[in-house]
């Protein structure tokens, strides 16, 4: 297909395009003048194809996506094109930049951390998956998940990630023929046309992005898979080989990439084996979308900065894994259940305990010295991965201090200091606690009802 210059939509409106951002079998995707939005131009001239898709675009039009971050058609194009107009954010670019690094590249370790380091590497994929999970929540299968479709800040400073090709976005629900995937990324019922797009082949294809994002090495393509012929890659992709981690079977081990021991948490490591192992080919035993935001949400907030070579490493490591340095001081966040209904006749209640007696603790998240932390109502109210959730609380660590600004107006926040102290942060106010006098908690919610606690201590 050679450039085309401009496109019109079914309204007459027309769109001048800069350049290609992005290429995949069905089609081009470009830059619209102006920065603020794209085209994709498919490669199919048929008419019968031509209404097809526009009466699958006009569909997607009429879905309420708000508050997921996909690039929903704004306006379908008119013939001889067929295509879409999709609103885009400026400064971002395909996740694709996140695994493969520039040619010339002399340190991996370096570039790793340049390019925005573990935990932003995190951020970004638990972002990925929180999009899936809300258009899984809604009953809607995605259909192509690769690189190229997950669009991330240009910078680690950026927030935000952006699904950019939503036309093969259909209710799970509808039958269709189409096998559409990106080669290295659809799962194996896929590939192997043994079954159809659903919410568990797109949770599989976010799984291989996460995987190659975090390890910068495909979880299915081995050294002898690299070293054989394309017979043997074909068989790797339809999941006729080993997970290139898997536990007893070392045949299709790679070399590649980053030491998994550095990037993937404990449970990285179980999650990823099993969609790779288990889940490979019974695509039930796969772990959900909303699963996957979890773990990589939870690996995300349990990153440590290294203050000498600026990296992120996982807190349980007591040196940076990348240049030798001590582990620095942080503030140790639990986020624990408080049960009204568990206080004695001179209490207002207690914590939820396992059958250890300690307390049960539901999530955890670290704070470095200037880092922060927005709480939400998925972490702070344990909301479900599928739901949009809003901020709650906005924390930041200065290193002798921890401030407190309340966000939502309709949820109580109330600091209860280790001298029994405590003070309610009310709506838009910030708050200030010094860390000699923690440990402390913040209860979110009302003390009558079932609520969370953020249990706060100081660590090295």
């Amino acid at each position: 297909m050679s450039d085309l210059k401009s496109v019109v939509d079914s309204q007459g409106c027309r769109y001048s395009l800069v350049k290609r951002i992005g290429e995949g079998g069905q089609g081009v995707v470009y830059a619209v003048q102006g920065g603020r939005m794209a085209v994709k131009v498919l490669n199919s001239s048929s008419a019968t194809d031509a209404k097809r898709y526009e009466r699958h675009y006009h569909f997607l039009r009429s879905l309420d996506l708000s508050g997921i971050p996909i690039a929903q058609p704004h306006a379908v194009l008119a013939p001889p094109d067929i295509g879409f107009v999709m609103l885009l954010l400026p400064d971002m670019g395909a996740i694709q930049r996140l695994i493969s690094p520039p040619h010339g590249v002399s340190s991996l370790r370096e570039w790793y951390t340049e390019s925005g380091g573990l935990r932003w590497r995190l951020r970004v994929c638990a972002r990925s998956a929180h999009a899936l999970a809300m258009l899984h929540y809604k009953g809607l299968c995605y259909g192509d998940v690769s690189p190229s479709n997950i669009f991330v800040p240009n910078s680690p400073a950026g927030s935000g990630v952006c699904l950019i090709d939503a036309d093969n976005l259909r209710f799970e629900s509808t039958t269709t023929t189409q096998r559409i995937y990106t080669p290295g990324y659809g799962a194996p019922e896929v590939v192997t046309n043994c079954g159809f797009a659903s919410t568990l082949s797109d949770a599989y294809g976010l799984a291989v992005v996460a995987y190659q994002t975090l390890t910068l090495a495909h979880p299915l393509l081995g050294d002898a898979v690299d070293a054989g012929a394309p017979e043997d890659e074909e068989a790797a992709l339809s999941g006729s080989r080993p997970w290139v981690d898997h536990p007893t079977d070392r045949s299709n081990s790679s070399t590649k990439g980053i030491n998994r021991d550095v990037v993937l948490s404990k449970r990285l490591r179980e999650i990823s084996q099993r969609t790779f192992v288990g889940g490979l080919t019974v695509p039930r035993n796969r772990p959900s979308a909303a699963e996957w935001a979890e773990v990589l949400d939870r690996a995300s907030r349990n990153c440590l900065s290294c203050t000498k070579c600026k990296a992120s490493f996982y807190r349980t490591d007591k040196l940076c894994p990348w240049c030798g340095e001590c582990r620095p001081k942080f503030v140790k966040g639990s986020v624990c259940v408080w049960d009204p209904s568990l206080g004695s006749s001179n209490s207002m209640g207690n914590f939820v305990c396992g059958s250890d007696t300690k307390r049960s603790v539901r999530d955890d998240f670290v704070l470095s010295v200037g880092d922060q932390l927005l709480i939400d109502e998925r972490l702070g109210l344990g909301l479900a991965q599928g739901d949009i959730a809003r901020g709650i609380l906005a924390l930041e660590y200065s290193g002798d201090k921890l401030s407190f600004r309340a966000i939502a107006s309709d949820v109580p926040l109330e600091i209860w200091t280790k001298d029994k102290k405590q003070t309610k942060i009310k709506h838009g106010s910030t708050f200030e606690c010094l860390v000699k006098e923690f440990p402390m908690a913040l209860h979110i919610g009302d003390y009558g009802k079932l609520h969370r606690v953020l249990c706060l201590e100081a660590a090295q």
